[in-house]
């Protein structure tokens, strides 16, 4: 529960404990339950792309495998033949996303292997059906309130120069989309993303997310209910209650959230509940029909939507035609669109997990910064091409058997647990077509105790001891691995929150910088620029190779040089803000925020 009471997770400390937590239950997996050597290798096996992906490759190559980023790496090193690149157009981000792949991945199966222990099952539903309680209470007493950007009541995320935006969080702290603000510094001019800080319903930044909280979690509390009042009630009352609450969360997601993906992916969360824990009879042959029709009905829209059929809205009555247009239109249609371009332009390998949003400008007109696709599935093939479609088939024919495996043996308690498991998988799945709540950590979290119940209700519940147990010498090699990378993506994350921490400090002095600029009254950000600048350089030792650190610190170094210093180091800042900008490209062909001279596109931009 401590994810979704830190601003859905996405401060770098909350993002530190709970990859923490992931960390340690996947080396307790490893090191007690001794699984075979089979599953230990499927988590490292998730690493391999991202693996494939970071490896230096020769120009010729390249230009076969990721064709995108073979462009972006030429730019970068123009004037070097021969010069190799990767497949990654910012390699920082993808040891990120694979870090974050290998902990989600990992996590499931030590939870599918822990909840084979019926206490373990139940103590699990308990914890998702008490963070249900907890997220919905929260979310009656902290609605949106327009104009307000406080978040609980006393968390205020308001940007500091612009209303309902931010240059200071990162992407996952916000919205996801932002608009460019240009600032011109004498004969420089640079892009600072400002990104859009959201509504704020309940502990989350983003109702959509909030939503997604929701399917994942109401669920657990039905299937909760219905297992602890059997003893007293009738199958009826039971029955009843248990919709009233399915129903109430729904009247909450319609009048309060107002989220339209969010409502109908748990529209389909609670159908898939209804079918897999109504008694066997015409109560749920009525449920399978009518969940099959709604799952028909969310095809069509898909289609609609992202499919490849031109002019749709001309198929519809001339009254509703305009309504139509301006949906195909939507921002979050765009930027399925734009996926599939950049998956059409680089197929095979993509251009890195977790590049989408530093190409997505590139590929638009208007150059406006969109982080996250708002669906799932295009991004993963944008950044991790047929091979990323490869792996999410195999990990669909898994959860598909298992999910056939419960549906024939499952029964009793077991079966309410697993359903809510599946109601709580299949809802997320179709929030992801709209959405990327799996970029948020608390929402990534629940999805994985979740994917791990569903896992484990293929299986009946009984004791941890089992034959499947592995003590061979490959096995406890394998095991070894795993608790290394463990290890390793503990210290990942701990470094990558330290980073953002200064980052952010950066930004806030440059903040103080661009305000001082207009207003020479305001406080002058001479020492929060040094101390910025001196932490950063000290983290940018410990984490060479992000570019969104290089660039804060390049940023930095301009400000400093445009205040009243000595020439000789008002001239050292220069070339510190020169040697930062390279770096940063180097780290990153495509990275925002590096200063240009302003005949370069930039001079007819408003300064600010």
């Amino acid at each position: 529960m401590l994810g979704p009471l830190a601003l859905g997770g996405t401060h770098p400390i909350a993002i530190v404990l709970l990859d923490a937590v992931m960390a340690v239950a996947i080396v307790l997996w490893a090191y007690f339950f001794r699984p075979t050597w089979t599953r230990l290798l499927i988590p490292l096996t998730c690493m391999a792309l991202p693996g494939l992906q970071l490896l230096p490759l020769p120009d010729r190559l390249l230009v076969v495998l990721a064709p995108v980023s073979a462009g972006a790496w030429k730019l970068v090193h123009a004037g070097t033949p021969n010069a190799w690149g990767r497949v990654s157009i910012d390699p920082a981000e993808t040891v990120a996303a694979a870090r974050q792949l290998f902990l989600s991945v990992g996590t499931v199966l030590a939870v599918a292997d822990l909840a084979v222990w019926r206490p373990s099952r139940n103590g699990l539903m308990a914890t998702l059906a008490a963070s249900g309680i907890v997220i919905s209470i929260l979310g009656v007493a902290f609605p949106v309130r327009p104009n307000t950007f406080l978040l609980l009541g006393f968390i205020e995320f308001q940007g500091p120069l612009m209303p309902g935006r931010t240059p200071l969080l990162a992407p996952v702290a916000t919205a996801g989309f932002g608009f460019p603000e240009a600032v011109q510094l004498a004969d420089q001019c640079y892009f600072a993303d400002s990104w859009i800080v959201g509504d704020g319903f309940g502990p989350y930044l983003v109702t959509n997310h909030f939503a997604g909280a929701m399917s994942l979690t109401i669920p657990f509390i039905v299937a909760g209910w219905l297992q602890v009042s059997r003893r007293y009630l009738g199958l009826l009352p039971r029955l009843v209650v248990g919709a009233g609450v399915l129903g109430a969360a729904a009247g909450m997601l319609v009048c309060l959230v107002k989220s339209r993906a969010g409502t109908a992916s748990f529209g389909m969360a609670a159908l898939v509940f209804a079918c897999l824990s109504l008694p066997s009879g015409w109560w749920r042959r009525a449920a399978v029909v009518v969940t099959g029709t709604y799952a028909a009905m969310i095809a069509c829209l898909l289609a609609i939507l992202f499919g490849p059929f031109q002019n749709v809205d001309r198929l519809f009555p001339a009254i509703v035609q305009p309504r139509i247009a301006a949906v195909l239109a939507d921002g979050r249609v765009v930027a399925t669109r734009v996926a599939e371009r950049m998956f059409v332009a680089s197929p095979v390998l993509g251009t890195g997990l977790g590049t989408y949003g530093d190409l997505y400008p590139t590929m638009t007109r208007d150059g406006i910064p969109w982080y996250f696709a708002h669906n799932e599935y295009t991004q993963l093939l944008a950044e991790a091409g047929i091979v990323g479609l490869l792996g999410l088939c195999c990990a669909a024919g898994i959860l598909g058997m298992a999910a056939v495996s419960f549906w024939r043996n499952a029964g009793g308690t077991d079966r309410l647990v697993g359903a809510a498991a599946w109601a709580a998988v299949v809802g997320l799945a179709v929030h992801s077509c709209f959405d990327w709540n799996l970029r948020i950590p608390a929402n990534s979290y629940l999805f994985c105790l979740a994917a791990g119940l569903a896992l484990a209700s293929a299986r009946p519940a009984g004791g941890l001891a089992g034959s499947d147990r592995s003590t061979t010498t490959l096995a406890k090699g394998i095991a070894f691995l795993v608790m290394a990378a463990a290890g390793t993506a503990i210290g990942m994350s701990f470094r990558d929150a330290v980073s953002e921490i200064v980052q952010r400090d950066l930004r806030e002095s440059i903040v103080l910088a661009r305000r001082h600029a207009a207003d020479p009254m305001a406080q002058s950000p001479g020492e929060p620029l040094r101390q910025a600048i001196t932490a950063g350089e000290h983290m940018a030792y410990w984490d060479p190779a992000d570019a969104q650190l290089a660039v804060a610190l390049g940023q930095a170094y301009l400000h400093r040089a445009m205040l009243l210093l000595p020439i000789d180091e008002a001239n050292a800042c220069l070339a510190s803000a020169l040697a930062w900008f390279r770096q940063a490209k180097m780290n990153c062909p495509v990275c925002r925020g590096v200063a240009e001279p302003p005949d370069l596109g930039v001079a007819d931009k408003p300064a600010l």
